[in-house]
């Protein structure tokens, strides 16, 4: 039980390619942290994540690939990319759910990239996606409230559906 952090402080990327699960136990304490302050550095995700207690938070600097399933059952996920790399890229293919905010920025220059060809869910709370670059955006569903698109890049492309209930 408890949180699972799996930080990179100095100049290295990070890989996970196994499964990762915050709070075994499902006693509602333990989230998932994925920390890299490195500019440039890569993340690559390809295994899948499970939260059963507190949110999933992946905060980096450089090109991110997340290609497995991020789940947080009780709370937030949270995708930040700080990269100010030139074409600096985050890339989603693996789907993402959250029981409460699901909130995804790419916060490179113009010239950087946010892919999300993976699904969207937050099942009792809102999705928010935001690129200071072009955006590619799948499929996106919030159960529960709305959802806002941000893009400040010099394209969008809505691939998929974009669904908001209740708001």
């Amino acid at each position: 039980s408890g949180e699972v952090a799996i930080q990179a402080l100095g100049s290295g990327g990070i890989t996970i390619s196994g499964n990762v699960i915050g709070d075994t136990d499902k006693n509602g304490i333990g989230g998932i942290l994925v920390f890299s302050d490195a500019n440039g550095a890569p993340t690559v995700i390809s295994g899948n994540m499970t939260s059963y207690g507190d949110e999933i938070d992946v905060d980096v600097a450089g090109p991110l690939t997340i290609s497995g399933n991020l789940v947080a059952t009780n709370d937030d996920v949270l995708v930040y990319n700080f990269g100010t790399s030139s074409g600096n890229t985050t890339t989603i293919s693996g789907n993402i759910t959250a029981y409460g905010f699901l909130d995804i920025h790419n916060e490179g220059a113009l010239s950087s990239n946010l892919n999300i060809s993976g699904t969207l869910v937050s099942t009792d709370d809102y999705v928010h996606v935001l690129s200071n670059g072009n955006l590619q955006l799948g499929k996106v569903t919030s159960d529960n409230y709305g959802v806002d698109i941000d893009v400040y890049g010099l394209s969008s492309m809505l691939n998929g559906a974009v669904t908001a209930y209740d708001y």
